[in-house]
């Protein structure tokens, strides 16, 4: 799209550059091109996904090294209404290769993160638009498997996109 294109709903669909870069930064580059337009992440699409489902304790699978994975911690907590309870992360040095995780390896990660609570987890969410998880089925399977509520970047992302641009 064009600057003067109508754009009413303009997003960053990368989870860890979301909460890197932080919200005022991914503000003000999307706006530049679309500057009427209402501007969205993906990590504040998973804060406002747990919140609207009232999710105050959760778990959290990433594909992401220790610091960044850390990071995305912070930012779910940043706002003091959600608490990371529990966490696993892949440790992937390679972007590209959160891709390549199979389903399997997304599945082990979310019961590990739900066996190591010490508390029950309210949902798990599920960060990196990378991996592949929006599936046909993946994602209500996984919750009737675990016995949790799932979050993933990709799906909060698509929601909040529909319900920001009043489609849904």
């Amino acid at each position: 799209l064009k600057p003067n294109d109508y754009c009413n709903v303009a997003g960053l669909a990368c989870t860890s550059m979301s909460f890197t870069l932080g919200p005022e930064i991914v503000d003000a580059e999307l706006q530049i091109a679309h500057p009427k337009a209402q501007t969205l992440d993906m990590a504040r699409s998973q804060l406002k996904a747990l919140r609207t489902m009232g999710c105050t304790n959760v778990g959290l699978v990433t594909p992401y090294i220790d610091v960044v994975h850390n990071n995305n911690v912070k930012m779910l907590e940043s706002g003091g209404d959600v608490r990371v309870a529990a966490s696993v992360n892949l440790g992937l040095v390679k972007s590209e290769w959160s891709s390549m995780v199979d389903r399997q390896t997304i599945i082990d990660a979310v019961k590990r993160t739900k066996e190591i609570s010490e508390t029950p987890l309210d949902a798990v969410v599920i960060g990196c638009s990378a991996f592949r998880v929006c599936v046909p089925g993946f994602i209500s399977e996984l919750e009737s498997e675990t016995g949790v509520s799932i979050v993933t970047s990709t799906q909060s992302f698509y929601w909040n996109c529909l319900r920001t641009g009043g489609g849904g």
